[in-house]
């Protein structure tokens, strides 16, 4: 069997348990929606620290407080007052990275984190080699900075204008799945796809753009995962919740018939022959054209960032078709 054949057979082996468990995502996120989006307006964050969201952290209230990508906190709306939560592995990373003292595992009045937020706030502007956490993250923080840009010649230099990522309560949101791929292998588990966008292309038609990010000078299995996600997110979007996951992504009016999904591979210039080698092996293995519509993958060459300090930007060498 091919990945494809694969995936349905898992899929089909047990399509209750994976489309009633899609289902609950779905109907939870949509539940929660609203109460994210009123929690969210009661702080600001306060620059560099960002909020981020996950399917977890939505159902239980929760937000992930970053800085450059690295957590460095929870905050909670708990009995109506804005409460931060730092956990032991917080407190390590935040001694080991940023070199903050004060700020022991436990919970916190908003107001009583005033130096905590100084803190972070100063770094950029500190004189010290900034180390900035771990660098898998940063690049996450990186991509979504770019995207997220206002102005289309900004975003990767103006190469990849047209790309916004998904958003939640306007919070960038890590998107389960229950198919994992880093092996190279569909398995039934939990899956988590990096990056999850939407991008108009230059036939102005909008699709969802699922990227995976490997570390500088890193591959591993990126080119099947790419695949094993895109053809799962078709599956959620072909189930009976993916109308609902439709308009979770951003997309309003009814479901197309023709659904399209881009993988997008993004590593440093470096492993570009390597990458190249990897999609043309797995070729035969990875159809695009499905029962659930159309995968299409894309290959992004970024420029390594800096070890230490904050970047501004991420510049990109190139971003186009891997497999056609």
């Amino acid at each position: 069997m091919n990945i494809y054949e694969k995936i349905r057979d898992l899929w089909e082996k047990c399509p209750q348990d994976f489309e009633g468990r899609v289902q609950g995502w779905a109907d939870n996120l949509e539940e929660k929606r609203e109460a994210v989006k009123r929690d969210r307006s009661q702080f600001r964050a306060w620059k560099p620290l960002e909020v981020y969201v996950s399917y977890s952290f939505i159902k239980s209230g929760v937000f992930s407080i970053r800085f450059f990508g690295q957590e460095v906190a929870r905050l909670k709306i708990l009995d109506g007052k804005k409460t931060l939560i730092i956990k032991e592995q917080h407190k390590k990373h935040n001694g080991k990275f940023f070199e903050l003292e004060g700020f022991g595992a436990g919970k916190y009045r908003w107001e009583e984190t005033r130096q905590f937020r100084k803190h972070f706030k100063n770094l950029p502007n500190s004189e010290k080699s900034l180390k900035t956490g771990i660098e898998e993250h940063k690049l996450e923080w990186l991509f979504l900075q770019e995207m997220s840009k206002r102005s289309r010649k900004d975003k990767f230099s103006g190469k990849l204008a047209l790309i916004q990522p998904v958003k939640l309560a306007g919070c960038p949101f890590q998107m389960p799945l229950p198919i994992k791929g880093s092996s190279g292998k569909p398995e039934k588990g939990d899956g988590h796809i990096d990056i999850l966008a939407r991008r108009r292309r230059e036939d102005r038609k909008v699709v969802l753009s699922l990227w995976e990010l490997k570390d500088v000078g890193k591959l591993a299995e990126a080119v099947r995962q790419a695949y094993i996600y895109s053809v799962t997110l078709l599956l959620m979007l072909r189930s009976p919740s993916g109308r609902q996951w439709y308009r979770i992504f951003g997309f309003g009016g009814e479901l197309r018939e023709t659904l399209e999904v881009e993988g997008v591979v993004a590593v440093s210039k470096d492993q570009k022959p390597k990458l190249l080698e990897a999609a043309e092996k797995a070729r035969d293995e990875m159809p695009l054209n499905v029962k659930e519509g159309k995968v299409k993958l894309y290959a992004c060459y970024y420029e390594p960032p800096p070890k230490t300090g904050i970047p501004h930007s991420l510049s990109i060498e190139s971003f186009g078709p891997l497999l056609t």
